[in-house]
């Protein structure tokens, strides 16, 4: 009882003094709201995320598809080949090709065909350009930033193609590359 005594007396003089707001229980804080802008701001960019990771997925999915496609139709995924035949190996798959012009590069499916090197936008379209790798033609891989690159210079020096590999296919290599080609070269020199 004495201490209920005591307590009310306390609260009677805080009264007076106007310092009641001490005894009020203290409020819960509410969390930060954002604005109705910025939550909208905010859903706007997180649907743009989720958009651009769908269509990187899509990409992803379409150039596997088409790469197994190319891998059925060349039979680069079928039985083991008997050695013994005569048959010409063909050498072909995705590489970066930089631009003439727009020096950026760019995804061509590329074919080696006797001493030609043929290259495609995708694989059921025409041929986009031929690289004469005749007699003359220099095929050197070279170090550029860091980066391996293929460059084939044309006998008459008027374009050097540069080529790098695509790190998004399972293409061969470009020293498997450069092989094929020197092998092609030399096979046509002595047509």
């Amino acid at each position: 009882k004495m201490e209920a005594a005591a307590s009310a007396a306390a609260k009677s003089t805080r009264s007076e003094l106007g310092l009641d707001f001490l005894d009020a229980k203290p409020r819960k804080e509410k969390p930060f709201k954002q604005s109705k802008a910025l939550q909208k701001e905010e859903a706007i960019r997180q649907r743009m995320h989720e958009k651009r990771k769908a269509e990187q997925a899509g990409k992803k999915a379409g150039r596997k598809q088409m790469q197994d496609a190319i891998r059925a139709k060349y039979g680069l995924n079928g039985p083991a080949r008997n050695h013994d035949e005569e048959e010409e190996r063909v050498l072909c798959g995705w590489l970066l090709k930089r631009g003439k012009v727009n020096k950026s590069f760019k995804q061509r499916w590329f074919r080696l065909n006797g001493s030609n090197l043929e290259y495609y936008k995708d694989l059921e379209g025409d041929c986009n350009g031929v690289i004469d790798i005749g007699n003359r033609a220099s095929i050197a891989i070279v170090t550029s930033k860091g980066v391996p690159e293929l460059h084939i210079g044309l006998a008459d020096g008027s374009r050097t193609f540069v080529l790098r590999e695509d790190p998004d296919s399972r293409s061969a290599g470009l020293e498997t590359w450069r092989v094929g080609l020197i092998h092609a070269q030399e096979n046509t020199r002595f047509d």
